[in-house]
C-alpha cells in the first residue's frame, strides 16, 4: 500500500462570510464549499433534510405518462408485472414499486432475473414465461433502458412497457410506451443522479400524492436509503436528501425482515449509519441476488410474518457466510495475479481474468482493488468456448460505462452507470478490449491515473481528535460517493501493538504512538493480509463516531501509510546495501559461514537444524545477516532487514519444508497438539508462522481448514493468541473453500520461492527497497 499511491495534500478553498457565520469548525466550512454550498440557506438544507425542499417526480421525463398509465390499470383491474433486478438496488426497487402498487389497489406480479440463468437486464425467452401470468402491463425497475429486443416482443404481443431505469442511455431509445431515466435530465439537475430504487420511489412518490395519501410515502426511504447507498449512487442533490431521511426511517423500520437482521447481525438500529449499510447490510441482501434466487426478497420485505421473517433471515446470513468465503478466495487470486505481473499496475485500468472466478463475487473484489489501487478495475471469468462476463468498479471522476461504450465494438452487450457496470465479450476480442479501455480511461482522466496519488484532506496532531470534533465534522454526512468523508493524516508514528479481530482475524487493531508518547488505535480492514508499517509511519485514515455498549467513541480507520521522512532516509541508505550470492553453492556458503561465526543466520522451517539460528521474532542487529532459508515474501525479508539493520546481506536458498497441503496440514497439526498438551491450547499464529516458515495469512487458513474439517475448534483470545481444542463441528462447504484458499496461499509462497531462487541480485534489490 505504501509503495503504489502517492499522497496529495488538497488545498484549502475559500470560504464565503455567510458559511463562517454558521460554523467556526474549519473542516465543516471546508466540507459545505467542496460541496458547492455558499449561502446560510444552502448550508442548511445540506445539513439537515428537513430543510430541503424536495423535488416532484414530474420533472423527469415521461413520469406524467407513467403516472397516467398505471393509475388506468389500477381502475381498469388489468394485471401490472413488474421486472426487477438481483442487486440491492433491483431488489428494493422491486420491493417498493410492488408494495406501493398492491397498497394503492393494484394487481401485481413480479420477477427478478435469477444470475445464474438469466443474467442482468430483461432477456426474451425469459420475459415469454413471465408474460404467460395474464400480464397486461409490464413496469421494469433498475433496468430496461437498453432492452430493445425484448420491449419489441412485449409491443407485439399488445402490452404496454413502462420503464423506470437509471443506466446509462443507449444512442437510441427502446420503443416503449415510456422511458423514465434521471439519465434525460441536464447534468445539473439535482434528480439526475438518481438510483434505480430513487426513480422507482419518485413514481410511487407520484402516485401516493395523486391518491391524496402524502402521509405514507415516506415509509419506502428506508429501502431507498438501502438501495442508493448499496449502488454507490452519487450522494448529491436528491439523492442526498433521500439518504438523509431514509437512514432516520431505518432506524425505525417497522419491516419485520430488517429488524431480523438487525437481531442475528448485532446491529442496533438506533446507530445505523450509511457505513452500516455499505458494509453489512447490502453485502447481506447483495448474497441472494449473487448467489442464489432474489425473488423471495419482495416478501422478506413486506412479510407480517415473524416466523417466515427469521427463518429466511437466517438464509440470507448462511449465503452471506459463503459470499465471504468466495469472495476471500478471488481477492487472493486477484492480489496474486497483480503481483505476479507487476506491468499490470502501471495501467490506467486494472483489468484481470480468470475462466473459473464466479461472477456472482467480482463487483465486490472488484470494488476492493478500487480502494487499495485507486485505479477503475474490470474483473471477468468464463471459458474462451463459452465467452466471457463481469464486473466493473470506478473511481469518482471516471465514467466507466462512457469509457466502456466506447469499446463496445468488442463486445457482445454491457450496461451501468458511472460507478459500476457488466460486460460480456469473445475470448478473442480481450486483448482489444483492454487496450480500448485503457486509451479510454486516459482521454478521460490524462495519464495521472497511472500514477494516482491519495487525497489527504490534512494533517491532524493526536491531542485534536476527539468526540466533540469528529461528531461536528459528521454533520456533513451521509458520506459516500460524491461526498467522501474526510481523509486525514497524522505524521511520525510508531506502530506499538497489533492484534487480529473478526472472525477469522482477517482485520488487525493497531495501537500507535506519536512523538508526545499521545497513543490512538486504528482499526485496518482485512489487513492481515497486508506489509505491517515498520519504523516511524505517517498514516492516513478516516475518523467517525462509533458507539460500544451504549457508549460513543472515536474509531480512526487506517486508509494508507508511508515511511515518515527519516525512514525514506533508511531506504536510500539501503540501496547501497552489499549483497554476496551463496544460493545454488552451499559448499561455498559452508566455508564462509565458518570464517564468520558472528554472523547473524536466519532460519525457518527446516526440521533439521543446521546450526545456531534465528527465527524473525528473535532477529537483532548485526553487521552480517545469512538468509539461509527462502521467506514466504518480499515483505518479511524487508521487516528482517529493517530488524538487523546489517551492512552485509548474504543470500542462500534453502527451500522450508511443508509445501505441499497435506505436508502443511501434518506439520500443523503436530504443533497444535503440543500446543494442547504442553501450552493448554494457547497458541500464537505470528510464532507458528515463524516455525513453519509461512506468512501468518498462511497459518490461519490451515487453522480454518482443520476448523471446517471438525478437527479442531478455535476461540479467539483478548490478546494476540488463540485457544485450540481438539474435535468441532465439520462444515464440507467450508471444507472445500478452505481448502482451495490454503491451496492458493501455498502456491503463492512456493511461486515467490521460486523466483527468489532464480532471481538476479539487481531483482531482488529493486524489490526490497523500490519506494
Amino acid at each position: 500500500m505504501n509503495n503504489i499511491l502517492q499522497w496529495h495534500i488538497r488545498e484549502d478553498l475559500p470560504v464565503s462570510s455567510e458559511i463562517k457565520g454558521i460554523t467556526a469548525n474549519h473542516w465543516l466550512q471546508q466540507g459545505l464549499v467542496r460541496n458547492g454550498i455558499t449561502t446560510a440557506n444552502e448550508a442548511f438544507a445540506f445539513l439537515s433534510h428537513q430543510e430541503y425542499q424536495p423535488h416532484s417526480a414530474l420533472e423527469l421525463p415521461d413520469m406524467d405518462k407513467t403516472v397516467h398509465r398505471l393509475q388506468h390499470a389500477i381502475q381498469e383491474h388489468e394485471r401490472i408485472g413488474v421486472w426487477g433486478d438481483f442487486d440491492v438496488d433491483g431488489q428494493t426497487a422491486t420491493t417498493i414499486l410492488v408494495q406501493g402498487l398492491r397498497e394503492l389497489g393494484a394487481d401485481v406480479v413480479y420477477h427478478i432475473p435469477v444470475r445464474e440463468t438469466e443474467s442482468h437486464g430483461m432477456k426474451t425467452p425469459f420475459l415469454k414465461e413471465f408474460l404467460k401470468n395474464n400480464i397486461r402491463l409490464l413496469l421494469t425497475c433498475d433496468t430496461g433502458v437498453s432492452e430493445t429486443d425484448a420491449i419489441q416482443f412485449a409491443n407485439t404481443q399488445q402490452i404496454d412497457v413502462l420503464i423506470t431505469d437509471h443506466h446509462t442511455l443507449p444512442e437510441i431509445l427502446p420503443p416503449a410506451y415510456s422511458v423514465v431515466n434521471p439519465q434525460r435530465l441536464p447534468d445539473n439537475h439535482v434528480l439526475r443522479n438518481l438510483a434505480g430504487v430513487g426513480t422507482a420511489y419518485k413514481l410511487i412518490e407520484s402516485l401516493f400524492l395523486d391518491a391524496g395519501r402524502p402521509g405514507e410515502i415516506s415509509k419506502f426511504l428506508d429501502l431507498v436509503a438501502l438501495g442508493t447507498i448499496a449502488d454507490v449512487a452519487l450522494l448529491q442533490g436528491e439523492n442526498r436528501y433521500l439518504v438523509q431521511h431514509g437512514l432516520e426511517i431505518l432506524r425505525t423500520s417497522q419491516r419485520l425482515g430488517l429488524q431480523e437482521i438487525y437481531r442475528d447481525h448485532q446491529i442496533l438500529p438506533n446507530q445505523i449509519t450509511e457505513t452500516q449499510i455499505a458494509f453489512l447490510l447490502a453485502p447481506i441482501l447483495n448474497s441472494l441476488g449473487r448467489l442464489s434466487d432474489a425473488n423471495p426478497i419482495v416478501d422478506f420485505l413486506t412479510t407480517k410474518d415473524v416466523q417466515f421473517a427469521r427463518t429466511f433471515a437466517s438464509q440470507l446470513a448462511l449465503l452471506n457466510q459463503k459470499r465471504k468465503l468466495i469472495t476471500e478466495q478471488i481477492g487472493d487470486a486477484a492480489q496474486f495475479l497483480l503481483e505476479k505481473d507487476h506491468q499490470s499496475l502501471e495501467k490506467p485500468a486494472i483489468i484481470l481474468h480468470h475462466a473459473d472466478w464466479q461472477a456472482g463475487v467480482l463487483g465486490i473484489v472488484a470494488n476492493r482493488l478500487v480502494e487499495t489501487y485507486q485505479k477503475p478495475v474490470i474483473l471477468l471469468t468464463g471459458h474462451p468456448d463459452t465467452g466471457m462476463h463481469g464486473s466493473a468498479r470506478s473511481i469518482e471522476g471516471l465514467n466507466i460505462t462512457t469509457a466502456i461504450r466506447e469499446n463496445q465494438q468488442f463486445l457482445l452487450g454491457f450496461g451501468g452507470h458511472s460507478m459500476a457496470a457488466g460486460m460480456s465479450l469473445h475470448a478473442e476480442n480481450f486483448p482489444a478490449f483492454k487496450n480500448g479501455l485503457y486509451n479510454s480511461v486516459r482521454r478521460q482522466l490524462g495519464n495521472e491515473i497511472e500514477q494516482k496519488r491519495f487525497q489527504i484532506d490534512g494533517f491532524l496532531d493526536f491531542e485534536s481528535i476527539n468526540l466533540e470534533f469528529i461528531q461536528e465534522i459528521e454533520r456533513l454526512g451521509p458520506f459516500g460517493a460524491g461526498n467522501p468523508a474526510f481523509l486525514f493524516a497524522t505524521r511520525n508514528l510508531s506502530i506499538e501493538r497489533a492484534i487480529t479481530m473478526g472472525a477469522k482475524g482477517q482485520h488487525l487493531r493497531l495501537r500507535a504512538k506519536d512523538s508526545k508518547e499521545n497513543q490512538k488505535e486504528f482499526i485496518w480492514w482485512r489487513g492481515d493480509r497486508q506489509e505491517l508499517p515498520e519504523g516511524s509511519v505517517d498514516i492516513a485514515y478516516r475518523a467517525h463516531c462509533s458507539t460500544y455498549r451504549g457508549v460513543p467513541n472515536v474509531q480512526l480507520e487506517l486508509v494508507s501509510f508511508r515511511e515518515s521522512e527519516k525512514d525514506q532516509l533508511y531506504i536510500r541508505k539501503k540501496r547501497e546495501l552489499q549483497i554476496l550470492d551463496f544460493r545454488q553453492r552451499p559448499v561455498a556458503l559452508k566455508e564462509w559461514i565458518q570464517q564468520n561465526p558472528a554472523a547473524l543466520i536466519w532460519q525457518e522451517g527446516l526440521f533439521t537444524l543446521k546450526q545456531p539460528y534465528f527465527h524473525r521474532h528473535t532477529l537483532k542487529p548485526s553487521t552480517d545477516f545469512v538468509v539461509l532459508t527462502i521467506p514466504p515474501n518480499i515483505s518479511e525479508l524487508r521487516k528482517a532487514l529493517q530488524t538487523v539493520n546489517p551492512d552485509q546481506l548474504i543470500l542462500a536458498d534453502e527451500f522450508p519444508q511443508a509445501n505441499t497441503v497435506n505436508e502443511f496440514i501434518k506439520t500443523l497439526s503436530g504443533l497444535l497438539k503440543f500446543a494442547i498438551e504442553q501450552k493448554h491450547g494457547l497458541l500464537e499464529e505470528t510464532a507458528l508462522a515463524a516455525v513453519l516458515g509461512h506468512r501468518r495469512q498462511t497459518i490461519r487458513a490451515g487453522l480454518e481448514y482443520l476448523s471446517s474439517s471438525g478437527i479442531i475448534s478455535m476461540i479467539e483470545h483478548p490478546d494476540t493468541q488463540i485457544f485450540i481444542r481438539t474435535g468441532g463441528v465439520k462444515d464440507t462447504d467450508n471444507k472445500e473453500i478452505s481448502e482451495q484458499h490454503l491451496r492458493f496461499l501455498l502456491h503463492e509462497t512456493y511461486a515467490f520461492r521460486k523466483w527468489y531462487k532464480k532471481a538476479s541480485i539487481e531483482q531482488i534489490r529493486l524489490e526490497l527497497f523500490d519506494d
